[in-house]
């Protein structure tokens, strides 16, 4: 496969530093979180995605992805601000692992336990339907997060307090993972348009989208079991790939782009093949639960977003 990799003029570049100081640093860019549920839908079915979005009250189920950044600065979800990562204490590189007994943040919880909890509200019978939708959106993005592989870090805030520069440019490791090799790999313009292109060529490249679908872990009835292993994937890159050298100061938009952009993409792959199974679990287990199918849900409703 031939990586395209866009020239960035400096006024870009300067957009790209400026955009990581002002914008969150916990999370995907957009363009990461949209191409994820493009992606995704493409593994559901027409009533699946029907439901999933009266559930989420989005008709693009990528602005629901990315619905829990937009409100992340909110007074009113200051509780959730540290429900996109975890803050893994080990000692990249040398070695990884995440211990939950070391590692959860009890206080304000973690993308792990939020993750669970979250799950577990959607399938519920006692949670009203705003609860659900909240709920359903914030796992949309949530499976984005896990694979971003500094979101299972906490060294240096997950990369955020690691100097490096980018195309000649100051910035940190975090936004480089989130931000600026994404836009280097697949150019700027319509972050939409860029992420459903984006999103049918990574499907165009599957063989067979239902065995693919149906190898991914969707035990919402044990959701521990699933993030737990796909933030412990995420954590193993951060030493054999994302830090495997020192990158303090370096510029990251030579080499260190070239070696690593094959595997960010692999990365979106799985986070879009993980929810595309996610919500096909979810969208079944609500039928079971509701005794309706699919076409009972109110279709003609325009969800809203």
């Amino acid at each position: 496969m031939v990586l395209r990799s866009p020239h960035l003029d400096k006024a870009a570049v300067l957009g790209i530093y400026l955009a990581s100081l002002l914008a969150p640093t916990w999370c995907w860019g957009n363009v990461g979180h949209r191409t994820v549920a493009y992606l995704a839908t493409k593994y559901l079915d027409e009533a699946e995605l029907a439901l999933m979005q009266v559930m989420t009250d989005y008709d693009d189920l990528s602005d629901a992805a990315v619905w829990a950044d937009e409100v992340a600065h909110l007074p009113a979800y200051d509780y959730a601000r540290s429900w996109h990562y975890i803050n893994v204490q080990d000692v990249p590189p040398v070695n990884c692992g995440i211990n939950l007994t070391r590692d959860h943040q009890a206080q304000s919880g973690d993308i792990i336990t939020a993750f669970v909890n979250h799950t577990a509200i959607v399938r519920s019978s006692s949670t009203c339907v705003e609860e659900k939708g909240e709920a359903m959106r914030f796992l949309l993005h949530w499976i984005g997060d896990v694979h971003q592989p500094l979101h299972a870090e906490g060294l240096a805030r997950g990369g955020v307090d690691l100097p490096v520069v980018f195309a000649g440019m100051p910035t940190n490791l975090h936004f480089v993972w989130d931000v600026a090799m994404i836009d280097k790999y697949r150019g700027e313009g319509d972050e939409k348009e860029i992420s459903r292109t984006w999103a049918d060529e990574i499907h165009a490249r599957d063989r067979d989208p239902r065995l693919i679908t149906n190898r991914e872990c969707d035990q919402i009835s044990s959701p521990m079991h699933c993030i737990l292993a796909w933030a412990k994937q995420s954590n193993k890159a951060v030493c054999e790939i994302v830090l495997k050298e020192n990158v303090t100061d370096h510029d990251l938009s030579l080499d260190y782009y070239e070696e690593n952009i094959s595997f960010l993409e692999i990365m979106v792959t799985l986070a879009g093949r993980r929810l595309g199974a996610w919500m096909k679990a979810i969208a079944a287990d609500a039928v079971v639960r509701s005794s309706v199918h699919y076409d009972a849900w109110p279709l003609d409703q325009t969800p809203m977003g």
